[in-house]
């Protein structure tokens, strides 16, 4: 079965507000411009909110998708008219019609976060009208443990040419790096990152750039500068180097650095996933393999550039057409508020 073939239209009027919260501009709002430009393409009447949560007036009467919804957000429940929600200033209240997009890894959650955030975070999804998922591991946990009680909808992060920067009618910066790791460094990415570097060095061939976390496209100016523009960065890049954070046993395929990678013809170098279905499903387009195959992978495609432009050639032609944003958005998710 196509991934596509998980989901069907209906035909009704609709508006949505797809809500970005402030503090969390840098990571989510990308997604939230992506989302917006596939509405567009399906014809959904919305917009786009990127504000402090307290600052927004939710209306009842209207349907919230919700951003960068985790466990470290003080969400509480509207109840009737209890004042003193409003009036707590670590607060944020749910408004009463809104889906959650969902981008943590719950297995990640669940074997390193506490309990109590666990079963908090639990709560808050279970108070959406549906929850949107984009991985299938995820899926799985809520599945394993019967802990989400709300339709769940599997919603893949795919192609929208907001994320080809070579589409942008904007000056990009030229870097002169080929090969780097954008992310956090810590824990065993640090230990990993250091390993391929040190074997690389000794063998002669060109060094992981560490990009740390320092790579956005901020366009808000209630955020300051961000030093390396994020578009700039991935079309002067020719490999994407990619260490789970956690043993991959626990962590979700990386769909999001891997699509955006993909859509700027970078190659992507990166350990496998828990999900074996998208591990496969993108085996033929990006190189999967343990962290101490990497340096021969790496090497090789330094050395050859006619068959790395090959490769990723291929992965944006399939990208770019079997694996668009629009075929995932599950309309039917909406049907409760047409």
């Amino acid at each position: 079965m196509k991934i596509e073939d998980y989901y069907q239209n209906i035909t009704g009027t609709l508006n949505i507000d797809i809500v970005v919260p402030l503090d969390k501009y840098l990571v989510f709002n990308e997604l939230g411009e992506m989302i917006s430009d596939t509405f567009k393409q399906l014809s959904i009447s919305h917009n786009v909110i990127v504000e402090s949560i307290k600052n927004i007036n939710f209306e009842s009467d209207k349907l919230y998708l919700l951003l960068g919804v985790d466990v470290n957000q003080n969400w509480v429940v509207r109840e009737d008219d209890d004042q003193s929600v409003q009036s707590d200033p670590s607060s944020n209240v749910l408004p009463e019609n809104f889906i959650i997009y969902q981008m943590e890894q719950m297995w990640r959650i669940n074997n390193f976060c506490r309990d109590s955030k666990t079963t908090y975070y639990l709560e808050i999804l279970n108070k959406a009208k549906a929850v949107w998922d984009y991985s299938l591991t995820n899926i799985d946990y809520y599945n394993s443990y019967k802990c989400l009680h709300v339709p769940v909808y599997f919603v893949p992060i795919g192609f929208t040419p907001w994320i080809d920067y070579s589409l942008r009618k904007e000056k990009l910066d030229h870097y002169n790096i080929s090969t780097a790791f954008i992310g956090n460094i810590t824990g065993r990415r640090s230990s990993i990152l250091n390993f391929l570097k040190t074997n690389l060095k000794q063998q002669g061939h060109h060094t992981i750039h560490l990009l740390n976390n320092n790579v956005w496209n901020n366009k808000d100016p209630r955020l300051g500068e961000i030093a390396n523009l994020k578009s700039s960065v991935f079309c002067s890049l020719k490999i994407i180097v990619n260490i789970n954070m956690f043993d991959p046993i626990y962590c979700s395929f990386d769909l999001y650095r891997i699509v955006i990678a993909i859509a700027n013809k970078c190659l992507v170098i990166s350990e496998p996933s828990r999900d074996l279905v998208m591990n496969k499903f993108f085996s033929d387009y990006i190189i999967l393999c343990n962290f101490n195959e990497m340096t021969v992978q790496i090497a090789y495609y330094q050395k050859n550039e006619e068959k790395r432009a090959e490769k990723v050639d291929q992965a944006y032609k399939w990208l770019t057409t079997k694996f668009k944003f629009s075929n995932f958005i599950p309309i039917n998710s909406f049907k409760m508020l047409i």
